[in-house]
Order: structure tokens, then sequence, then C-alpha cells
């Protein structure tokens, strides 16, 4: 058997990365919830049964966002089998189908989840140049010269972003944005929220349609962001909830704008 060709297509399968701005509430969740008790080897009768279903969803809920953020649907898994192997794996079973075969069935399935990516990319743009046109006409929205759209829905009095001494072609990763922030999707899906009331800390590496706003928006100011996919992850599919050529759409409250300072052999920390 061809161990490393297995192995190598399982890695690859299950690379995930999570990009910047883009933390889900639910993923958050399911890591909270698999955190063991401080003590489970003291757990108990019903309690013991507690702890490994909670853990053992958390384990499902994870595995499934991962498959999710390559464009796998629930359809696409037959529950049987997968639990099959996931059970024969940590049993320490051998590999109990052919790698020739695994590999075909694979590559099948990558034909199958691209078709499909093209078809939401494709519906994603229609859907984006009828609302981007429409929303323009608005008297409350200012489109800029690259395409995003904004409205005020709060107007600030605080300072703006001023770009430090020394930064070259935009990359300041010093000045630090505490925001207040929700994104969506145009069917209203959240796909990442800052806890509670409480603002989180951004710099500018985040998409270009928020960069862009952000370095125009002045302290207390809250607006409404329509970015453009070409201003926020174009062809590519970022986690579970944002397929290929989606618009998003922000609120953000900028509550601050922060220097951070970097003493010797220190880590950066905010001024």
């Amino acid at each position: 058997m061809n161990t490393l060709s297995r192995k190598s297509l399982t890695a690859t399968l299950l690379n995930f990365s999570v990009a910047a701005c883009i933390t889900t509430s639910s993923t958050l969740t399911a890591q909270n919830k698999i955190k063991p008790p401080v003590d489970v080897s003291s757990a108990t009768g019903t309690d013991q049964v507690a702890v490994k279903k909670d853990m053992s969803y958390g384990l499902g809920f994870q595995n499934g966002e991962q498959f999710a953020s390559y464009g796998f649907i629930a359809d696409d898994i037959d529950k049987d089998a997968y639990i099959q192997g996931l059970i024969e794996a940590l049993m320490k079973k051998e590999f109990g189908k052919e790698p020739v075969a695994y590999d075909q069935a694979m590559k099948a399935y990558d034909r199958i989840v691209s078709e499909r990516e093209r078809g939401y990319a494709k519906a994603n743009l229609e859907a984006e140049t009828a609302f981007m046109e429409k929303n323009g006409k608005r008297k409350e929205v200012t489109t800029t010269g690259s395409g995003l759209q904004y409205e005020i829905l709060k107007k600030g009095v605080g300072k703006k972003y001023t770009p430090p001494t020394g930064s070259v072609n935009g990359m300041d990763q010093a000045t630090e944005f505490h925001l207040k922030c929700t994104g969506t999707l145009l069917d209203k899906t959240v796909f990442m929220q800052t806890p509670g009331d409480d603002a989180m800390p951004f710099n500018l590496q985040v998409i270009h349609g928020l960069a862009e706003a952000l370095k125009m928006m002045p302290i207390g100011s809250k607006w409404k962001l329509y970015v453009p996919a070409a201003l926020g992850f174009g062809d590519l599919r970022q986690g579970p909830k944002i397929s290929p050529k989606s618009m998003l759409i922000y609120e953000v409250e900028l509550t601050d704008i922060k220097t951070r300072v970097a003493p010797t052999n220190q880590p950066l920390v905010p001024r």
C-alpha cells in the first residue's frame, strides 16, 4: 500500500487557514466546547458520558467546518463510511481501501466541488452587480474610485488615520484600529462578529475594501461598507460561509486608533 500517497492526500484535505478579520463565532464556540474540565479523570458516571459527547461533537464540528471550507456539503459525505474510516484509524487498523481507488475518488470529487464552486462564483457575481448598481444610486451611499461603497451611520469627530513616517506602499503594521465589527453576506448570513460590546484591534493587513475605509474613518464614526468581491477575497473561498466571488457587507464602528511601539527585544505593544 502506498502509505505516503494516502497521507499526502489526507493532509491536503485537512489543510485549513483562517483569514484576517474572518473569525466565526461558531468556530470559537466549537473550540471552547472541546476544552476538557480541569480534571477529566475524576469525572464519573454521567459526567464521563457528557464529557465524551461534548468532546466528540466539538471535534466533529471542527472537522465539518474544515471540510466546508473546501466547498464540501453534507450530501457529499457518506456518514457511515466516514465514521467507519475514523474508528478504524483510531483502532490502528490498516487502511481499508485500495490507494488507487481512493485517489481516483478524491480526484472525481475535486472536479465535482470545483464545478459547484464555479457555479457559486457566477451567481455571486451576478447578485453583486445587480445590488451595487442599485445601491450606488441611493443618496446615502458614496462610491469610491476603487468601487467600494459606504454610508455613514454615525459621524465621528475624532482623529483620522495618519500613515506613520517610513511606511512604504501602505505596509503599516504598527497602527491599530479598535473596531466593533459585524460582517454579513448579501443573504444576511453573519460570517464574523467582534464579541459582545468589546472593540478588537485590527491593523491594515485586512481585505482591501476594509483597509480603504479604515484610512478614511474618524474615531467615533460608524460606517456600513459594501465591499465588492474584487476588494474582498475574489475567487477564493474563505471558510465554510464565504464562497468564491462573495460580496461582503460590514458594519464598522471605530472606537480608537493607536500606535504600537516596539521596545528593545520586546514584542509590539499598544501605546
